[in-house]
C-alpha cells in the first residue's frame, strides 16, 4: 500500500499476526511498527483530528510493505469518521471550515485527477 495519511478521525488497527509490514514515516525516515502481541490495538489519527484540532495532533503518513516469506498477514482496521454534514472546525485553524462529504469528495475528485490523495491541503485559508 502507498504512503498516506488516514481520512478519519481516527484508526484502529488489530494486527492479529507477527508478520508486521506497518512502517511509519518519522524524522524524514521510514520506520518498521513491531507486531504487538495478539489482541494489541494501535491507534493512528487521521486527518480529521488533525483539522479539528487545528494541527495540535497530526495525522500519521504511513504504508504498508510486503513481508517476504514471512507468512500471511492478517490486519483487522475500524475507521472513525464524522457524520457527512459534521462541520470540521477550530478556532484560529489554518483550515477553512468545510464538511466531512466535501472533504471525501475533494480526495475522489484529486485522485481521479492526479492519482494521489492531496487532502487537507486543499482545505487551507487563503
Amino acid at each position: 500500500m502507498e504512503a498516506h495519511t488516514d481520512s478519519s478521525v481516527l484508526s484502529v488497527i488489530g494486527q492479529e499476526d507477527l508478520v508486521g509490514g506497518l512502517q511509519v514515516l518519522h524524522d524524514g525516515a521510514w520506520r518498521d511498527v513491531a507486531p504487538g502481541a495478539p489482541g494489541t490495538l494501535l491507534v493512528n489519527l487521521g486527518d480529521m483530528a488533525r483539522a479539528i484540532s487545528g494541527d495540535a495532533w497530526r495525522s500519521v503518513r504511513h504504508r504498508v510493505a510486503a513481508s517476504r516469506g514471512a507468512g500471511a498477514r492478517l490486519s483487522l482496521c475500524y475507521f472513525a469518521f464524522p457524520r457527512d454534514v459534521a462541520v470540521i472546525a477550530c478556532d484560529g485553524s489554518r483550515y477553512r471550515p468545510f464538511t466531512h462529504a466535501e472533504f471525501r469528495e475533494q480526495v475522489k475528485a484529486d485522485i481521479k485527477a492526479t492519482g494521489s490523495k492531496i487532502g487537507l491541503e486543499r482545505f487551507l485559508r487563503h
